[in-house]
């Protein structure tokens, strides 16, 4: 990828109508995503009004801005892009991390319309306990890291969170949070509850979704469960990533499947 070429215009974004079946939640803004974020994944706030996104395969970051829906090839860590399975893109100032489903943490500066100068890779260590689905900043230098799986969890329903330091890059990341979502979760589903997508907010709690039913947990900072609740499961038929943004919007990213990858903004969660 040529550093002059690495800002290209994607088509423009299509627009769906905003609707919610009935006892959801209601989105504000749907976009659907042209065909290089048909299998998008990760999402990272970028200012008032964009994200930054990425699929599952390569470590290409796109720039999508929420009022018009365009999106463009903005970043990555080299030339030809690294393939892994990315599931999660933390961004934090000028300092961009993309992290696997085996725990691999991509690190760099973010160079707009570029390549990175540099970049480091580090192992959370814990892939033999955890499948890595989400992460979020901790608020300060490391990363919070969401298992879609953890060993011995068997057939409960169980969000783990396990956090990376990043004054402590090269020791594996330590367990912080394990909790027991069965009751709370069986009241709104028959199936298990797995982490898909994780966001922290200003006030450290944490948003959770799982990829399959649109379930969303909201835990304290303490890790205990605030509330769960629902989207709309038409409107979310593979929830992979989670942004909040600075205006308390929350916006959500699915997979296409056979077809388009979408963006779903709300302007508030249920209560």
């Amino acid at each position: 990828m040529n550093r002059a070429l690495l800002i290209i215009a994607l088509s423009l974004l299509q627009h769906a109508p905003a609707r919610a079946e009935p006892g959801f939640a209601r989105p504000s803004i749907v976009h659907l995503l042209p065909p290089a974020l048909q299998e998008i994944s990760g999402l990272s706030a970028a200012g008032a009004q964009a994200v930054y996104a990425h699929d599952d395969e390569h470590g290409i970051v796109y720039l999508v801005d929420l009022k018009d829906g365009d999106a463009i090839a903005y970043f990555a860590f080299a030339s030809p892009p690294i393939a892994a399975d990315f599931e999660a893109i933390v961004v934090d100032g000028e300092i961009v991390r993309m992290v696997t489903s085996d725990g691999l943490i991509f690190e760099g500066r973010l160079v707009e319309g570029g390549v990175a100068d540099a970049y480091a890779a580090y192992n959370a260590g814990i892939s033999d306990v955890c499948e890595i689905e989400g992460a979020a900043s901790d608020g300060a230098d490391g990363l919070l890291l969401a298992c879609k799986t953890t060993k011995g969890a068997k057939k409960r329903s169980r969000i783990a969170i396990h956090h990376w330091r990043g004054a402590a890059r090269f020791e594996p990341a330590e367990r912080i949070i394990d909790a027991d979502v069965t009751k709370a979760w069986s009241a709104l589903s028959d199936e298990r509850f797995m982490p898909g997508g994780l966001e922290r907010l200003t006030d450290g709690s944490l948003i959770v979704v799982d990829a399959a039913s649109a379930g969303v947990c909201i835990l304290r900072a303490d890790g205990s469960v605030e509330r769960m609740f629902r989207l709309a499961p038409e409107s979310h038929p593979q929830t992979e990533g989670i942004a909040a943004m600075p205006d308390g919007s929350v916006v959500f990213a699915d997979e296409g499947g056979k077809g388009a990858g979408r963006l779903t903004v709300y302007t508030a969660l249920p209560n």
